[in-house]
Protein backbone atom coordinates (compact mmCIF):
# COMPACT_ATOMS: atom_id res chain seq x y z
CA UNK A 1 0.00 0.00 0.00
CA UNK A 2 1.21 3.51 -0.84
CA UNK A 3 1.49 6.17 1.87
CA UNK A 4 -1.68 8.01 0.82
CA UNK A 5 -3.58 4.71 0.67
CA UNK A 6 -2.53 3.80 4.20
CA UNK A 7 -3.61 7.20 5.50
CA UNK A 8 -6.85 7.06 3.51
CA UNK A 9 -7.75 3.65 4.96
CA UNK A 10 -7.13 4.82 8.53
CA UNK A 11 -9.13 8.04 8.04
CA UNK A 12 -12.01 5.95 6.68
CA UNK A 13 -11.97 3.74 9.80
CA UNK A 14 -11.66 6.76 12.11
CA UNK A 15 -14.57 8.57 10.42
CA UNK A 16 -16.94 5.59 10.54
CA UNK A 17 -16.04 4.00 13.89
CA UNK A 18 -18.27 4.58 16.89
CA UNK A 19 -15.55 3.35 19.25
CA UNK A 20 -12.28 4.85 18.02
CA UNK A 21 -11.83 8.62 18.13
CA UNK A 22 -8.12 9.22 17.63
CA UNK A 23 -5.56 8.39 14.93
CA UNK A 24 -1.82 8.59 15.66
CA UNK A 25 0.43 8.86 12.60
CA UNK A 26 4.14 8.32 13.22
CA UNK A 27 7.05 8.80 10.84
CA UNK A 28 10.49 10.33 10.68
CA UNK A 29 10.32 14.10 10.24
CA UNK A 30 10.65 15.43 6.70
CA UNK A 31 8.95 12.52 4.90
CA UNK A 32 5.81 14.43 3.99
CA UNK A 33 3.24 12.93 6.38
CA UNK A 34 1.56 16.31 6.94
CA UNK A 35 1.44 17.12 3.21
CA UNK A 36 0.15 13.64 2.38
CA UNK A 37 -2.50 13.82 5.10
CA UNK A 38 -3.80 17.21 3.93
CA UNK A 39 -3.85 16.04 0.29
CA UNK A 40 -5.79 12.94 1.34
CA UNK A 41 -8.38 15.05 3.18
CA UNK A 42 -8.73 17.29 0.12
CA UNK A 43 -9.21 14.26 -2.12
CA UNK A 44 -12.06 13.16 0.18
CA UNK A 45 -13.72 16.54 -0.39
CA UNK A 46 -12.98 17.80 3.13
CA UNK A 47 -12.23 21.49 3.66
CA UNK A 48 -10.26 23.22 6.39
CA UNK A 49 -12.53 25.36 8.52
CA UNK A 50 -15.58 23.38 7.40
CA UNK A 51 -14.76 19.72 8.13
CA UNK A 52 -11.44 19.99 9.97
CA UNK A 53 -9.02 22.29 11.73
CA UNK A 54 -5.26 21.95 11.40
CA UNK A 55 -3.30 23.16 14.42
CA UNK A 56 0.35 23.06 15.42
CA UNK A 57 0.15 21.62 18.90
CA UNK A 58 1.29 24.49 21.12
CA UNK A 59 -1.59 25.26 23.46
CA UNK A 60 -2.52 26.64 26.81
CA UNK A 61 -5.18 24.49 28.49
CA UNK A 62 -7.82 27.13 27.72
CA UNK A 63 -6.64 27.42 24.11
CA UNK A 64 -6.93 23.66 23.63
CA UNK A 65 -10.36 23.55 25.24
CA UNK A 66 -11.51 26.31 22.87
CA UNK A 67 -10.16 24.30 19.91
CA UNK A 68 -12.31 21.36 21.02
CA UNK A 69 -15.34 23.67 21.18
CA UNK A 70 -14.62 24.97 17.66
CA UNK A 71 -14.21 21.42 16.33
CA UNK A 72 -17.62 20.47 17.70
CA UNK A 73 -19.16 23.13 15.43
CA UNK A 74 -17.63 21.68 12.24
CA UNK A 75 -19.42 19.55 9.68
CA UNK A 76 -18.83 15.77 9.75
CA UNK A 77 -16.36 14.21 10.40
CA UNK A 78 -15.35 17.10 12.75
CA UNK A 79 -11.57 16.51 12.68
CA UNK A 80 -8.99 18.25 14.84
CA UNK A 81 -5.51 17.65 13.40
CA UNK A 82 -2.61 18.22 15.81
CA UNK A 83 0.87 18.57 14.31
CA UNK A 84 4.18 18.96 16.18
CA UNK A 85 2.47 16.91 18.87
CA UNK A 86 5.68 16.41 20.85
CA UNK A 87 5.16 19.98 22.06
CA UNK A 88 2.24 18.78 24.20
CA UNK A 89 4.25 16.19 26.12
CA UNK A 90 5.03 18.53 29.01
CA UNK A 91 1.48 19.84 29.38
CA UNK A 92 -0.29 17.40 31.71
CA UNK A 93 -3.58 19.33 31.67
CA UNK A 94 -3.82 19.26 27.86
CA UNK A 95 -2.91 15.55 27.85
CA UNK A 96 -5.76 14.93 30.32
CA UNK A 97 -8.10 16.85 27.96
CA UNK A 98 -6.92 14.67 25.06
CA UNK A 99 -7.67 11.51 27.00
CA UNK A 100 -11.14 12.74 27.96
CA UNK A 101 -11.89 13.86 24.40
CA UNK A 102 -11.04 10.48 22.88
CA UNK A 103 -12.66 8.03 25.30
CA UNK A 104 -16.26 7.86 26.51
CA UNK A 105 -16.41 7.59 30.29
CA UNK A 106 -19.95 8.58 31.28
CA UNK A 107 -23.21 7.83 29.50
CA UNK A 108 -21.23 7.20 26.29
CA UNK A 109 -20.15 10.84 26.30
CA UNK A 110 -16.62 12.17 25.99
CA UNK A 111 -16.72 14.86 28.63
CA UNK A 112 -13.89 17.39 28.91
CA UNK A 113 -13.91 19.63 31.98
CA UNK A 114 -12.08 22.95 32.14
CA UNK A 115 -11.59 24.13 35.71
CA UNK A 116 -10.57 27.77 36.05
CA UNK A 117 -9.32 29.60 39.14
CA UNK A 118 -12.62 31.47 38.85
CA UNK A 119 -15.57 29.12 39.28
CA UNK A 120 -17.67 31.25 36.94
CA UNK A 121 -15.29 30.27 34.11
CA UNK A 122 -15.56 26.51 34.66
CA UNK A 123 -16.80 24.67 31.57
CA UNK A 124 -17.78 21.13 30.56
CA UNK A 125 -17.81 20.02 26.93
CA UNK A 126 -19.18 16.86 25.36
CA UNK A 127 -16.72 16.37 22.50
CA UNK A 128 -18.27 15.01 19.30
CA UNK A 129 -15.26 15.18 16.99
CA UNK A 130 -12.27 13.04 16.10
CA UNK A 131 -8.55 13.73 16.33
CA UNK A 132 -5.50 13.00 14.21
CA UNK A 133 -2.13 13.43 15.88
CA UNK A 134 1.19 13.55 14.02
CA UNK A 135 4.36 12.35 15.74
CA UNK A 136 7.98 12.05 14.58
CA UNK A 137 8.48 9.03 16.84
CA UNK A 138 6.22 6.67 18.75
CA UNK A 139 4.65 8.44 21.73
CA UNK A 140 5.83 7.24 25.12
CA UNK A 141 3.36 5.32 27.23
CA UNK A 142 4.95 6.87 30.31
CA UNK A 143 4.03 10.37 29.13
CA UNK A 144 0.74 9.81 27.33
CA UNK A 145 -0.45 6.71 29.14
CA UNK A 146 -0.45 3.31 27.46
CA UNK A 147 -4.23 3.13 27.62
CA UNK A 148 -4.49 6.33 25.51
CA UNK A 149 -2.21 4.83 22.84
CA UNK A 150 -4.01 1.47 22.93
CA UNK A 151 -7.38 3.18 22.40
CA UNK A 152 -6.08 5.01 19.31
CA UNK A 153 -5.53 3.84 15.77
CA UNK A 154 -1.76 3.86 15.22
CA UNK A 155 -0.18 4.14 11.78
CA UNK A 156 3.61 3.88 11.95
CA UNK A 157 5.20 4.70 8.59
CA UNK A 158 8.64 3.24 7.89
CA UNK A 159 9.33 3.75 4.19
CA UNK A 160 12.42 2.15 2.69
CA UNK A 161 15.15 4.36 1.28
CA UNK A 162 14.02 3.45 -2.23
CA UNK A 163 10.44 4.48 -1.41
CA UNK A 164 11.70 7.80 -0.05
CA UNK A 165 13.66 8.43 -3.27
CA UNK A 166 10.61 7.55 -5.34
CA UNK A 167 8.43 9.94 -3.35
CA UNK A 168 11.02 12.72 -3.70
CA UNK A 169 11.17 12.10 -7.44
CA UNK A 170 7.39 12.36 -7.78
CA UNK A 171 6.58 15.04 -5.21
CA UNK A 172 9.59 17.36 -4.97
CA UNK A 173 12.01 17.11 -7.87
CA UNK A 174 9.73 18.43 -10.61
CA UNK A 175 8.57 21.45 -8.59
CA UNK A 176 10.36 24.80 -9.15
CA UNK A 177 12.75 25.81 -6.38
CA UNK A 178 13.81 29.46 -6.40
CA UNK A 179 16.20 30.04 -9.34
CA UNK A 180 17.40 26.43 -9.48
CA UNK A 181 16.54 24.90 -12.86
CA UNK A 182 15.49 21.27 -13.27
CA UNK A 183 18.91 20.23 -14.59
CA UNK A 184 20.68 21.31 -11.40
CA UNK A 185 17.90 19.99 -9.16
CA UNK A 186 18.19 16.61 -10.83
CA UNK A 187 21.99 16.74 -10.60
CA UNK A 188 21.73 17.19 -6.83
CA UNK A 189 19.15 14.42 -6.53
CA UNK A 190 21.20 11.94 -8.54
CA UNK A 191 24.27 12.77 -6.44
CA UNK A 192 22.31 11.98 -3.28
CA UNK A 193 21.00 8.70 -4.73
CA UNK A 194 24.49 7.61 -5.86
CA UNK A 195 26.19 8.43 -2.57
CA UNK A 196 23.59 7.14 -0.11
CA UNK A 197 24.09 3.96 1.86
CA UNK A 198 21.99 2.08 4.38
CA UNK A 199 22.90 4.51 7.19
CA UNK A 200 22.40 7.73 5.23
CA UNK A 201 19.92 10.29 6.56
CA UNK A 202 17.37 10.90 3.80
CA UNK A 203 14.24 13.05 3.87
CA UNK A 204 12.57 15.80 1.84
CA UNK A 205 14.52 18.27 3.99
CA UNK A 206 17.80 16.65 2.93
CA UNK A 207 17.09 17.54 -0.69
CA UNK A 208 16.10 21.13 0.13
CA UNK A 209 19.31 21.63 2.13
CA UNK A 210 21.32 20.15 -0.74
CA UNK A 211 19.61 22.57 -3.14
CA UNK A 212 20.81 25.39 -0.91
CA UNK A 213 24.33 23.94 -0.95
CA UNK A 214 24.61 24.09 -4.73
CA UNK A 215 22.97 27.53 -4.91
CA UNK A 216 24.99 29.31 -2.25
CA UNK A 217 28.22 27.31 -2.08
CA UNK A 218 28.63 25.81 -5.58
CA UNK A 219 32.36 25.08 -5.14
CA UNK A 220 31.81 22.80 -2.14
CA UNK A 221 28.22 21.62 -2.51
CA UNK A 222 29.15 17.96 -2.95
CA UNK A 223 31.21 17.79 0.22
CA UNK A 224 28.52 19.62 2.19
CA UNK A 225 25.83 17.33 0.83
CA UNK A 226 27.79 14.22 1.80
CA UNK A 227 27.91 15.58 5.33
CA UNK A 228 24.14 15.95 5.25
CA UNK A 229 23.96 12.25 4.42
CA UNK A 230 26.23 11.39 7.33
CA UNK A 231 28.97 10.08 5.01
CA UNK A 232 31.77 12.21 6.45
CA UNK A 233 34.39 9.46 6.31
CA UNK A 234 33.74 9.01 2.60
CA UNK A 235 33.68 12.69 1.71
CA UNK A 236 36.99 13.15 -0.06
CA UNK A 237 36.82 9.96 -2.10
CA UNK A 238 33.18 10.46 -3.10
CA UNK A 239 33.69 14.07 -4.16
CA UNK A 240 36.64 13.03 -6.31
CA UNK A 241 34.54 10.36 -8.03
CA UNK A 242 31.61 12.68 -8.60
CA UNK A 243 33.30 15.77 -9.98
CA UNK A 244 31.84 15.01 -13.39
CA UNK A 245 28.28 14.40 -12.19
Amino acid sequence: MKLHQLIESQISILSKSQDVHNLIIVSQGGLGKTTTLLKTLKARGLQEGHNYYYKTAHFTPLGFFQSLEETNNLATPKLLILDDTEGLSNNKIVISFLKSATWASYNDERLVCYNSSRKSDNKTLSFKGKMIMLFNEMPSGKIWGQAFIDRSLVLELKPTQQEIFETIRKEILHKPYKNLDYSRRNRVFQFIVKNSNSTSIISFRTLIKAFNNIMYCPQHWQELTLQLLGNKSETSQAVKHNQLL
